[in-house]
């Protein structure tokens, strides 16, 4: 362990890490819960079913700060959503989530859907040269 240690202590600091994708501080309380949910499987509901619980709540949050019409002023009713581990998979989820419904629009107006095209700036996450459904520009170049 020291060596690792040792090793670690060479590389940046996190708290002065602005160049990467990475949480680089959070509170000693969030420290604590991640440690005591080290051993819980999240997706395993039936024998976990306080996660359910809590992502469905995360997603009512989001919808109702989203305006929602799916949930009430109070967080209440049926949005839906997915948990993601990090930000790669939640951009993957969205785009295809958008896809989807560029797809239904152009259908409902009876235009081609074969070609979707996504313009960004080359400052966008990286992840979404990963993105299979979409061709994606940065600034006039085709991935």
């Amino acid at each position: 362990m020291k060596v690792i240690k040792d090793m670690r202590t060479l590389d940046t600091r996190p708290n002065l890490n602005l160049a990467s994708f990475v949480t680089t501080w959070m509170e000693p309380e969030v420290r604590d819960l991640m440690l005591e949910s080290m051993d819980v499987n999240f997706v395993d509901s039936e024998e976990y079913p306080s996660c359910q619980e809590i992502s469905n709540r995360c997603v009512a949050m989001l919808a109702r700060l989203f305006n929602s019409p799916a949930v009430d002023d109070q967080g209440r009713g049926d949005a839906v959503g997915a948990p993601c581990v990090g930000s790669s998979e939640a951009i993957m989820l969205c785009a295809l989530a958008m896809k989807k419904r560029w797809v239904a629009r152009r259908k409902a107006a009876g235009l081609d859907t074969s070609n979707p095209n996504l313009v960004m700036g080359s400052e966008t996450h990286v992840c979404w040269e990963k993105v299979g459904c979409l061709r994606v520009s940065y600034n006039n170049i085709q991935f």
